[in-house]
């Protein structure tokens, strides 16, 4: 009877696993669903947005909904379907793809609060996407069940998917491009779908940007004979979009992150905590006006107060970096360690330099196993921030589901010509 049931196993492995995946997302889910949700004033425009949507790319709020959800606990306002009134304002702070997001949340889910839709749907993609990469991108029962452990039901994973804002789909790029690595052969139908993804990615969030582009890098080394009739005018299409969206959803320097950032370790400027306020106090203590985040009534977001509020701190930026430039250098590297592992840990400094060391480790590992451009893809899903913010974990999404296709093929045999290529850098 055991042999049979061996037997049974071997011969219908996938459907096993596809099983274990099912009973093991939705055990993480009940045990590690997040609950929790961005403030009220960040959070709000979208879902107001949403409500309010005519017109794409037309982004209007309601402030009589705004007073409303005020009044709301916060578990009440997970279960509120925003209003559509006739007192709507402009709002265009922020990215506006997560707006497209909670449209499409809300009108998939018109049973639930507009909190709730968003999170049902970042579950069911995360649900496609894992049935993609176990069905189609993983051919052995070792790689399906360790990618079932390390993603589909990874507590971390599953506790950012359930988190109502736009970090969780930092992950469309990063499936572009594992997709590509895990199956090169398929790279002319992956780059054709990935092109409008990608947009809609950097829509949403712009900061994996050199991630999409080395989408394109990984395309034109897949497809040699059709780099001119393929990838050349995808990457066209590509540029275009993203130079439409700078027009229509333009956005300021990171002057606020990269001065707010230097508070994730000890430094000699007035920047103590990685907190959005510490550069508010910041602004205040310079020009004594106060900052309000309001969506509604709130000063942030008013061209004026944004011009001089951003001079004030990219000052306060480069006063730190010239006053220390060596520990913004070591700030950086204990990033960069921290994009191959678990993140920054806000509340603890010293998990936080465990969570650096063991990352770099885990990137050593790799380059000794020849996953070469895994390393790069992962630094890529990072290099728009790393070297003046810590990669909390909701800003290294992008990195997880790299970081395990990477781990996972590192237990493949080394390929040789990439361990030969890399033996040749490190002689350089």
């Amino acid at each position: 009877m055991a042999a049979s049931f061996l037997r049974l196993i071997r011969r219908h492995s996938l459907l096993v696993v596809l099983l274990f995946a099912i009973v093991a997302f939705a055990v993480s889910v009940r045990f590690f669903f997040n609950g929790g949700m961005m403030g009220l004033d960040w959070s709000f425009p979208y879902f107001s947005g949403a409500a309010n949507f005519e017109r794409l790319f037309e982004w209007r709020i309601s402030p009589s909904d705004y007073q409303l959800a005020q009044q709301l606990a916060p578990a009440d306002y997970m279960r509120y379907r925003h209003q559509a009134t006739a007192d709507t304002i402009p709002y265009g702070l922020n990215s506006y793809g997560y707006v497209l997001v909670a449209v499409f949340a809300r009108a998939l889910f018109q049973g639930l609060g507009d909190v709730q839709s968003v999170i049902a749907l970042q579950l069911a993609v995360h649900a496609l996407i894992s049935a993609l990469f176990l069905v189609c991108f993983f051919a052995d029962s070792r790689s399906r069940i360790a990618f079932v452990v390390l993603y589909v039901a990874n507590p971390l994973v599953i506790y950012l998917a359930t988190y109502p804002f736009y970090y969780f789909w930092l992950l469309l790029p990063s499936v572009c491009c594992a997709a590509l690595l895990l199956k090169p052969d398929w790279a002319q139908l992956i780059l054709l779908l990935a092109t409008p993804l990608l947009l809609l990615a950097l829509l949403i969030r712009p900061t994996p940007l050199f991630l999409c582009l080395l989408v394109y890098g990984f395309a034109y080394r897949a497809l040699p004979g059709r780099r001119l009739s393929v990838v050349v005018p995808a990457l066209t299409v590509f540029i275009a979009g993203v130079i439409a969206i700078s027009a229509l959803n333009p956005r300021l320097p990171p002057w606020h992150s990269m001065y707010v950032g230097l508070g994730a370790y000890a430094n000699v400027s007035s920047v103590s905590t990685l907190s959005d306020g510490e550069g508010y106090r910041y602004f205040a203590e310079r020009t004594g006006i106060e900052v309000s985040t309001s969506p509604v009534s709130g000063n942030w977001g008013q061209p004026e107060l944004m011009k001089s509020y951003g001079n004030v701190v990219r000052a306060g930026y480069v006063r730190a970096l010239l006053a220390q430039p060596v520990r913004v250098l070591l700030n950086a590297l204990l990033n960069l360690g921290q994009v191959f592992s678990v993140g920054y840990i806000v509340d603890s400094l010293p998990l936080s330099l465990l969570s650096s060391l063991l990352g770099w480790c885990v990137a050593a590992y790799l380059l000794l196993r020849g996953q070469i451009l895994w390393v790069f893809a992962i630094v890529a899903s990072a290099l728009s921030f790393f070297w003046y913010f810590p990669p909390i974990p909701a800003y290294n999404y992008a990195a997880y589901l790299l970081l395990v296709c990477a781990l996972i093929c590192s237990l493949r045999p080394v390929d040789r010509r990439q361990a030969d290529r890399f033996a040749s850098i490190r002689k350089l």
